[in-house]
């Protein structure tokens, strides 16, 4: 097994993150540590409380690895496939979208104020190059407020926001609340989201073998959540973190 002084592994519960607690989940000397934003995540890694932890890729150059005094204290052990995200949208603004689409104008929208969960984020452009593709929305012009997931329905309900781009499944429960609406046209496109797992230098090195080996058990729980029984338990285990 994998050992550390620190044995935690902070991580937002995502569709991507499912392989990852059912490999650890079932026990052993590491835990996995549920955060509601990724920026919770990097506060604690920086602080010494994580020694390891699942972030956007983008994110993980820009917030840890540019910082010249921590360069040679963290690595990267793997990469994970593209993850999935959501673009779920105010029912109000939905609205006047189909209005703007009735009447073959833009002026009903002027602007979109949307939720993601750090400037760094990938998902700024992913929304842009969406919005650029639906007509009517062209000229808008896209504002973007940094939230923590957990707060994005709750602004989009004080009409704060328009939307939000999300992991899944955040999206999807969020629509499950009926303020928003799941857009299903939207997709990452080239702009895909890879995340990364982050350690300690010197976690990685005490066991080497053990690091090397997890991608491969990855990649072979990947192939038994395919099972839905084995998807649903592994959901279970991240939802009782």
């Amino acid at each position: 097994m994998l050992s550390s002084s620190s044995n935690l592994i902070g991580f937002v519960p995502t569709l991507e993150a499912l392989p990852l607690v059912a490999e650890l989940s079932a026990g052993g000397e590491w835990k996995l540590v549920p955060c509601p934003s990724y920026g919770r995540v990097i506060r604690q890694m920086l602080a010494g409380q994580f020694s390891a932890g699942l972030l956007p890729f983008e994110v993980f150059l820009i917030e840890i690895l540019s910082r010249p005094a921590l360069l040679d204290r963290w690595c990267v052990p793997m990469v994970l496939p593209d993850a999935p995200v959501e673009l779920v949208m105010s029912q109000r603004m939905m609205k006047q979208i189909q209005q703007g689409e009735a009447h073959r104008t833009t002026s009903a929208v002027q602007s979109l104020v949307i939720g993601i969960e750090s400037r760094n984020s990938l998902t700024r452009h992913q929304f842009i190059a969406w919005q650029r593709a639906h007509p009517g929305l062209e000229k808008a012009k896209p504002v973007f407020k940094m939230l923590p997931m957990e707060l994005m329905h709750q602004a989009m309900i004080a009409e704060s926001i328009d939307g939000f781009v999300v992991p899944t499944p955040w999206g999807i429960a969020a629509e499950a609340l009926s303020e928003g609406r799941l857009i299903s046209d939207f997709s990452s496109g080239k702009l895909g989201q890879q995340l990364v797992l982050c350690c300690h230098r010197n976690v990685v090195e005490t066991a080497s073998d053990a690091w090397e080996a997890l991608p491969a058990r990855l990649s072979a729980q990947r192939g038994l959540l395919a099972n839905v029984s084995e998807r649903d338990a592994a959901i279970k285990a991240m939802h009782h973190l």
